[in-house]
């Protein structure tokens, strides 16, 4: 089975968090991302599941959070392993207005470049480590969730990429092309794969990071990624090839 004719790129990240009103307020209020979904884990109803997005939360849009404050879990360490930052895409008009944004909410953040785009790092009330990142690239027309405070030209798209660290960058390129991903620019100690069309919420960075210590799962930490596919039915494909085929848990 040839999966980069099946995955299409990102469908939602996921992430466990401390306290679910300051995640909540930060999502919402902060980064303007409407609240689309509001439930429990299935693994733990005693804990929230928060879905963010688009107006109706469209895949590759979709942010979710685990808020596992006061319950037994510990700290998670940022490493190897891990997805260890995620991006937001806005237009690069946009920079601007969420740098001053950032400021006004007192979120402390780093301007860098990467693949040639502008990136404001920060991290979230959990320390998770996130970024803005300014493209014209981004060319999902799905519609954003505006407020009184943020217009449509300022508005998050949606997911623009995820960066993972790992200690071996080769067995993980080879993977990412069994994967359905293709390598589409390197700098430095990073990789870039696209999947489908390629662009804002297709896409994955790899981190080589020979020397990194391994992460440790907890408080502060993504949970996991999940790609997207057509149908159920492909879904189903998918599961039984990476099971039956290569020989991987599921």
């Amino acid at each position: 089975m040839d999966l980069s004719k099946v995955i299409k790129g990102l469908h939602h990240v996921t992430a466990t968090v401390n306290d679910a009103q300051e995640d909540y307020d930060f999502y919402t209020k902060t980064l303007g991302l409407r609240l689309i979904k509001e439930t429990v884990n299935f693994d733990n109803e005693a804990v929230y599941h928060f879905y963010y997005g688009n107006e109706i939360g469209e895949p590759s849009t979709v942010f979710t959070t685990f808020p596992y404050k006061d319950q037994g879990v510990r700290e998670g360490v940022i490493g190897n392993g891990q997805v260890v930052q995620t991006s937001f895409s806005v237009p690069v008009d946009a920079i601007d207005f969420w740098k001053a944004r950032l400021k006004e909410h007192a979120v402390l953040f780093t301007e860098s470049v990467r693949f040639g785009m502008t990136t404001l790092v920060f991290t979230d009330p959990s320390g998770l480590i996130l970024d803005i990142t300014g493209t014209d690239e981004d060319q999902r027309t799905q519609k954003v969730w505006t407020n009184d405070q943020v217009d449509e030209g300022q508005a998050i798209k949606g997911i623009h990429s995820v960066t993972f660290s790992v200690e071996d960058g080769d067995a993980t390129g080879d993977f990412m092309n069994t994967f359905g991903y293709r390598k589409a620019d390197h700098e430095e100690t990073l990789t870039k794969y696209e999947a489908g069309e390629g662009g804002p919420g297709n896409t994955v960075i790899m981190r080589s990071n020979p020397e990194g210590e391994t992460g440790i799962n907890g408080l502060g930490t993504v949970h996991h990624v999940a790609h997207r596919v057509d149908t159920l039915e492909t879904l189903e494909k998918v599961r039984a090839y990476i099971a039956d085929e290569l020989g991987m848990q599921i």
